[in-house]
């Protein structure tokens, strides 16, 4: 503009020095004056002769081509943080049309009107700094996208990154100082892994959903059958009911492993060239997301909450990750990248799906679970028979007419706990020599006969109800065992705090004692085996069936002992 008014001046007058001085004394003239027709080179070359210093030419010329540069990345800028960028690559064609166009039209016509080019690489860097970020903006999904951030197409991803590249290709040649081949890689980079994380981060928060919605999905069902006094029963509804929730996440759980591989698998198929620098890179990436991945989904599993039948829904699918999960995983890495890092590599160990300690850890997740629920079963079922046994006046009984409500009680929670887990557990060789109909045990009625029974049924073992220490294995033979016998156990504790018994009082525990002789033999088989192994609840070689009949016997046994009058 200073130049246009000069040369107008100057247009107008026989002396140009003259004219120059009376534009300079009076610039309210040149509000009236024509517009000039010169263009860039023109002004600059009117205002050297008219004497301007250079640095204030350069300053002048690049303020007044940035404000349109401004105004585009401002723009582009504003757009991607109020609304998701539907196509990336469209928004990288439209940022490049408006602001790179400008800045290549600058750098060209600034390279032909002046030679000191530290002005233009020192501006450069200060807006495509700003545009690289409106970029990384705009690929991230933009700032309005929320919890959908990550979720454009890896296809979409990589078309962009790959335009953003081909337009920088040419702005590099005029300002090779800024090294913008360097930039535009540490961006592709950047973008590539955070969308691997975004995938990875979408997954967990889709198996997160889905565990929460199955432990609601439980609890309603628990809290309806509670309202409507319903206990267990034979026909093995709950054991499919939660057969079905673990079906769902195990399904959820290697869908979604399957999509998010594919899904950053595509991002290396999309352009091979972007990648290719750090392809080993990429691959322990993902490797090292999966493996994340896991961590959080075992993490879920053991922290959620909810009643009882979640534990056993969880366990079941930790186990299953043990089994098949973890090893289904790690084929298709494997398949996926068939040329990655070689497990044997331990320089990237930390970055790599460690497979077989990926099982392991399953494996613990799904053995504390297992105990958890043994435990909740075990202490519910003591709480009811101590509360029950205390409340009693056992020293003023009447003769007996019935089983004690707390007895029956039990068996039906052991029946609950029997159908809970039917299906959703590994049999464990559950009800194989199960024996309702056996022969009655008698109970010993002497003190000696008592002491020579209490050594050979190990009575000294009978402690705490249920010990998280002792073997337990995720099958239904084994925990409907632990938890039988952890309620025995407290049956027998309970007695045995008892100060007195009259008569009746005794007799109301033959009875208890017969009615649970004939029913829990079904809940114990006489061993369960894994891996080999054989585990034993009881030190002696009898069979489970035999100890926990034994312990039965042992709670008559305790009564007797202190009973004013043992008479059957």
């Amino acid at each position: 503009e200073k130049a246009s008014e000069k040369a107008s001046d100057a247009s107008n007058g026989d002396d140009g020095s003259e004219n120059a001085d009376a534009a300079g004394g009076d610039e309210g003239e040149s509000e009236g004056a024509s517009p000039s027709t010169l263009d860039a080179s023109e002004c600059v070359e009117l205002l050297e002769r008219l004497g301007t210093p250079a640095g204030e030419l350069q300053g002048a010329y690049l303020a007044s081509r940035r404000v349109a540069m401004d105004q585009s990345l401002g723009d582009a800028e504003t757009a991607a943080s109020a609304s998701p960028v539907p196509d990336a690559r469209a928004f990288v064609v439209s940022l490049s049309a408006s602001f790179l166009e400008d800045f290549r039209e600058t750098a060209a016509e600034y390279a032909e009107l002046f030679n000191d080019r530290e002005p233009l690489v020192a501006l450069g860097r200060e807006l495509l700094q700003r545009y690289f970020g409106v970029i990384k903006l705009g690929l991230a999904g933009g700032a309005g996208a929320g919890a959908s951030v990550g979720t454009i197409p890896a296809r979409g991803l990589m078309a962009a990154l790959a335009q953003m590249a081909a337009d920088l290709s040419g702005i590099n040649r005029l300002v090779p100082e800024i090294r913008l081949g360097d930039r535009a890689a540490e961006v592709v980079e950047t973008a590539t892994r955070e969308r691997v994380g975004a995938a990875f981060r979408a997954l967990e928060l889709t198996l997160a959903d889905a565990i929460d919605r199955t432990g609601a999905d439980v609890e309603a069902r628990v809290t309806n059958a509670d309202a409507g006094g319903a206990g267990g029963t034979d026909d093995g509804e709950d054991g499919a009911f939660l057969l079905g929730r673990f079906e769902e996440l195990r399904d959820a759980t290697l869908a979604g492993v399957k999509e998010a591989l594919a899904d950053t698998r595509s991002l290396l198929e999309e352009r091979p060239v972007m990648v290719a620098s750090w392809r080993e890179e990429f691959e322990s990436l993902v490797r090292g997301h999966a493996a994340s991945t896991l961590d959080a989904l075992l993490a879920g599993l053991r922290s959620a909450a909810g009643p009882a039948p979640v534990l056993l829904v969880h366990a079941r699918l930790a186990s299953f990750m043990e089994t098949d999960g973890v090893p289904t995983i790690a084929r298709t890495l494997d398949a996926f990248f068939p040329a990655g890092l070689s497990p044997s590599d331990t320089s990237n160990q930390t970055t790599l799906f460690a497979e077989k300690a990926a099982a392991e850890k399953a494996a613990r997740v799904a053995d504390g679970l297992i105990r958890a629920y043994a435990a909740a079963q075990s202490t519910r079922l003591s709480l009811m028979i101590r509360q029950s046994v205390a409340l009693a006046r056992w020293d003023v009984a009447n003769e007996p007419r019935d089983v004690s409500p707390v007895v029956a009680a039990v068996v039906a929670a052991l029946v609950a706990v029997e159908t809970e887990t039917a299906g959703i557990l590994e049999d464990g060789g559950y009800g194989d020599v199960a024996d309702s109909t056996a022969e009655t045990h008698a109970a010993p009625t002497t003190g000696i006969d008592r002491g020579v029974a209490d050594l050979f049924r190990g009575e000294a073992r009978v402690g705490v109800a249920f010990d998280p220490l002792s073997p337990l294995e995720p099958t239904r033979a084994s925990v409907l065992g632990a938890v039988t016998e952890s309620a025995l156990k407290s049956f027998v504790e309970c007695v045995r705090n008892v100060r007195r018994f009259n008569r009746c009082g005794y007799q109301q525990t033959r009875v208890d004692a017969t009615y649970l002789d004939r029913r829990v033999r079904r809940f114990v088989s006489p061993m369960s085996k894994q891996s080999g192994s054989t585990v034993r609840r009881f030190v002696s070689a009898e069979s489970d069936a035999a100890g926990v009949v034994g312990l039965v016997w042992a709670m008559v046994s305790a009564a007797g002992e202190r009973s004013e009058d043992p008479t059957p």
